[in-house]
């Protein structure tokens, strides 16, 4: 340590190397930050983790391996070097780089050279290795440029990144050669091999002491988190084999492709956008999402805890991505399979490009009133949206998920509809008639606006016949019709509320707003019969079986219409609550984050109108169970993929708007887990229709309403609109457990 002192009163930790970097910048200062700050993320460990994770899933994993190892030991080496000679960085320290722990060696030049010089010797390009070697050399002066590193600082890590470079590569060609059959470990001591890498890696934590300072705690946080990585990658080489089938072993990508349209094309890029995704997904949910959870904990330097954190994310790499990559294939060829007898994949593209626009259409409506609007405004337009369900489900009376079940097969048949038609209409015209008699004793008894009562009224019957011939469209499979006709309606309300926006002479109110989401509609009803052919549907029927059909219709629709009253109701409670105890503002914060939800919605209707002709059709069939099961698994896959979207919280809400929703944001974070569980669980709803089973769901609703009601009560006078989340999410727990339980005996019958 007497010799560090000395030399730290040279030239090699003076800053005078560092300042004579400089002298160039008023003629080429820009370009030297630019390679810098580039350098200074090419060293980093985010780069080697997406560099490693290509390298992997993409191109070779034994190279991945041999880059893993080289990296993870480097990282072990500077930082426990750095901890030993405790030599202090340039002072002060450069803030945007964030750089706290101790400066010699280098841990950039260190793990460039070792990593760089190990890609230049496998990867024999001369374009590659030129680009390696140009790095390495810049590395260096990089970060004597940007003031992070003295002189000796760089070149001991350069030295010893050498030294480790050659040990490294004598090793791997002694005992891990390239021409080596086995890419993992294949052994039956797995176990005590594995458990020997932890104890081995784990060791650098008996350092630990309340006494380190700031930079010798950073030091050994660098140890840590690169020996977890290793014992990560270690005990993923050796369980691997042991959850793979042979030919899994190793993989590698389809030929590759730039000719649109053709079948190499498509098989190429899309097994690399799903290898992506998956490997996004897992990162995400076992990397990024822990690390901010725990940066906002009391063990945001707990050192175990990082070691485990880089652990889970080593194995997750080598072990989980591919054993999912394995099932999605899988089951994806089971699907392909099944679906294409069906003719659903097709469609399914159809219906879901419709329904996608649609759901922007809608959600630009909703952002476009929401900035048009003071929040008080916003909070009243939210409020009444909220009662708009409701007199939708009592006008629809749960009728197309009834047309669905009775005409689908009647379709197939080419039988007759017209007496489930002109039933259904007669069900439609009382649901109206009970409507207006709500509405009129509403108006006298209460002191609601009866525009506003003659508006949701209206609307939620004009609305009821969108999803009334909606239903026709799926129960006659004409799925491209659909796909064309879904938009149209928030298609206009949206050009109408621009055009009025823009020609109105005084500023749009709630009411305003109010009145073109309810009555804008009715005009695409009328283009129904354009779209479906009326030679294809007839409404002549006689008396007597209209009569018979329309008792059928209501006894099934009663349970049905209870169970989407209950459901509804329970969806739209939190809203009614917050107006009873908290001011417009904190339902406006609430309303909105609830409206960015619109796309799941479209996709849970989407989902749903796929799956329930199939489901319907094989209600009494042994093929019943095994299209549930895969249709609850299909859900959860689009609820993973989706999963990493609460990340997007703050920047959407920020970006659309501004500063004036941010309590929005953890409302709008609360609500993500629900919403990804609704698409798990909606199979299962819709299963209880095709069975016939509307009296159970109904008892589902009702409990759901039940519980929430409670949960609105007690959380939301105390906690606003956070509240209101939290417990719209519990109160369906109840159900969904209910729910999963029922199918599990379900299915050992």
């Amino acid at each position: 340590m007497k010799e560090l002192l000395l030399a730290q009163n040279s030239l090699w930790f003076s800053p005078l190397p560092l300042d004579s970097l400089h002298n160039w910048d008023p003629t080429f200062g820009g370009i030297f930050l630019t390679i810098s700050t580039i350098c200074h993320y090419l060293g980093g460990s985010s780069f080697f983790l997406g560099l490693i994770s290509f390298v992997y899933i993409y191109f070779r994993p034994k190279l991945a391996f041999e880059l893993s190892l080289g990296l993870l030991t480097s990282a072990v080496m500077v930082s426990l070097l750095k901890f030993y000679f405790e030599s202090p960085r340039p002072f002060p320290y450069p803030e945007a780089f964030d750089e706290k722990a101790f400066g010699l060696p280098s841990g950039h030049v260190y793990s460039a050279v070792v990593v760089w010089g190990l890609l230049a010797y496998r990867i024999p390009k001369l374009w590659f290795r030129i680009l390696s070697i140009l790095i390495i050399l810049c590395m260096p002066f990089s970060r004597m440029y940007l003031k992070v590193h003295y002189l000796g600082d760089v070149s001991s890590g350069f030295g010893l990144g050498v030294v480790h470079l050659i040990i490294l590569l004598f090793l791997l060609n002694k005992f891990y050669h390239k021409d080596s059959i086995q890419t993992f470990l294949q052994t039956d001591k797995y176990r005590t091999i594995g458990l020997l890498g932890i104890v081995v890696t784990l060791s650098p934590i008996s350092l630990d002491s309340p006494f380190l300072s700031v930079e010798h705690h950073h030091s050994l946080s660098g140890v840590l988190m690169a020996s977890g990585a290793l014992a990560g990658f270690w005990l993923g080489i050796l369980f691997y084999p042991r959850f793979s089938k042979p030919q899994f072993l190793d993989w590698s990508l389809p030929q590759f492709s730039f000719s649109f349209g053709t079948k190499e094309f498509r098989i190429f890029w899309n097994t690399v956008l799903i290898r992506l995704l998956v490997l996004v997904i897992v990162i995400s949910l076992l990397y990024v999402l822990p690390g901010i959870l725990i940066k906002k904990s009391i063990w945001k330097d707990d050192l175990f805890l990082r070691y485990i954190r880089y652990l889970v994310v080593g194995f997750a790499l080598v072990v989980i991505v591919p054993l999912v990559l394995q099932k999605i294939k899988k089951i994806f060829q089971i699907l392909k399979t099944e679906l294409m007898k069906e003719g659903v994949l097709k469609n399914s593209f159809f219906v879901s490009s419709s329904k996608a626009i649609s759901a922007i259409t809608n959600l630009v409506f909703m952002i476009y009133s929401v900035n048009l609007l003071s929040k008080a405004e916003n909070g009243k337009l939210q409020y009444f949206l909220g009662f708009l369900p409701v007199v939708l489900a009592v006008a629809e009376f749960g009728l197309p998920n009834a047309l669905i079940k009775y005409i689908s097969p009647m379709a197939d048949r080419k039988e007759n509809p017209g007496a489930i038609l002109n039933a259904s209409l007669r069900i439609k015209f009382y649901s109206f008639l009970f409507l207006s008699l709500v509405c009129l004793v509403a108006y006298i008894t209460g002191d609601e606006n009866y525009f506003v009562l003659l508006l949701l009224l209206f609307g939620g019957i004009i609305i009821s016949f969108i999803s009334y011939f909606e239903s026709l469209f799926v129960s006659y499979r004409k799925y491209k019709s659909l796909s064309l006709w879904n938009p149209l309606p928030n298609v206009v309300r949206l050009l109408l509320l621009i055009y009025l926006s823009e020609s109105s002479v005084h500023p749009l109110t709630y009411m305003d707003i109010l009145a073109i989401f309810c009555i804008a509609p009715i005009f695409v009803l009328f283009l129904f019969f354009f779209f479906f052919g009326k030679e294809e549907i007839s409404f002549t029927a006689d008396a007597s079986d209209v009569r018979t059909n329309e008792k059928k219709l209501l006894l099934f629709n009663l349970w049905a219409f209870a169970a989407s009253i209950c459901a509804i109701l329970s969806d739209r409670l939190e809203i009614f609550f917050l107006n009873q105890f908290h001011p417009p503002e904190i339902v406006a914060d609430y309303g909105t984050a609830l409206q960015l939800f619109s796309g799941f919605v479209i996709i849970l209707a989407t989902f749903n109108s796929i799956i329930y002709p199939k489901l319907a059709r094989l209600a009494e069939t042994e093929e019943f169970p095994n299209v549930l099961k895969k249709s609850v698994f299909l859900g959860g896959m689009i609820a993973i993929a989706l999963s990493p979207g609460i990340l997007l919280a703050e920047p959407i809400l920020t970006l659309l708007f501004g500063t004036k929703y941010t309590n929005s944001i953890s409302v709008f974070k609360i609500l993500y887990p629900n919403f990804l569980l609704q698409l798990v669980f909606a199979p299962l709803g819709t299963a209880l229709f095709a069975l016939g089973l509307p009296r159970l769901l109904a008892g589902l609703a009702l409990l759901r309403l039940l519980f929430g009601a409670i949960f609105d009560y007690w959380i939301i006078p105390d906690w606003g609109a956070n509240g209101a989340a939290i417990s719209l999410f519990l109160g369906q727990i109840v159900s969904w457990l209910l729910l999963t339980g029922y199918f599990m005996a379900y299915f050992r019958k």
